[in-house]
């Protein structure tokens, strides 16, 4: 059965292979690797996709992976999709296809394109902050949400909590040069990484 990991890991040679290792050692086969983000404290953050051997948990190939010295796995769900990498591009063609609706179209894709629980488009106008598209499970916004304008270059504004469903998890906002922010939360929902919740 395919699965997604997503783990943070010291930004250094080797590091990638000790995981790399370690999943094999636990009983996965790795059958692609993304990596989804270099951070400014010396961590990356990759997607891990694997195909489980019979009889193989998920939690031991977790388990396998957090005993190496500063890794972590984020999270880890089942990946229908088998690890397709393409979905970005696939986004890109559905979202020019018609530009009047490309907010509202990568609301739709981001979270199966970038295996995030749900995104929201906001604007700031006469009436203060306004959704202007959700995916579903996105939450409403929070009271600081006006102090992510103006938005004239990409950054990423502070975590905030939000309830979102039975929890409370920690949600992000990237924000694009654009007139809206893409919002996203953390960490997803167990279910399938290629459905849009």
């Amino acid at each position: 059965m395919s699965h997604l990991l997503r783990v943070a890991l010291p930004d250094v040679p080797g590091s990638l292979g000790a995981v790399a290792s370690a999943i094999g050692v636990a009983g996965a086969n790795i059958t692609a690797i993304e990596i989804v983000e270099q951070r400014l404290d010396g961590t990356a953050v990759d997607d891990v996709f694997v195909e489980l051997e019979p009889g193989i948990m998920p939690d031991m190939l977790v388990s396998a992976v957090q005993r190496l010295d500063g890794v972590r796995v984020l999270w880890v769900s089942r990946y229908a999709a088998a690890g397709n990498l393409h979905l970005d591009l696939e986004a890109v063609e559905l979202i020019t296809q018609r530009p009047a609706r490309a907010a509202e179209r990568l609301t739709e894709l981001a979270p199966r394109t970038f295996r995030s629980d749900w995104a929201l488009v906001a604007s700031l106008g006469e009436r203060g902050v306004v959704r202007e598209h959700a995916s579903p499970g996105a939450p409403n916004l929070p009271e600081e949400a006006a102090g992510w304008f103006p938005l004239d270059k990409p950054s990423r504004p502070e975590p905030f909590r939000s309830g979102c469903g039975s929890s409370t998890r920690t949600c992000r906002l990237f924000q694009a040069a654009a007139p809206f922010p893409l919002i996203d939360c953390w960490p997803p929902r167990t279910s399938s990484a290629s459905t849009a919740r």
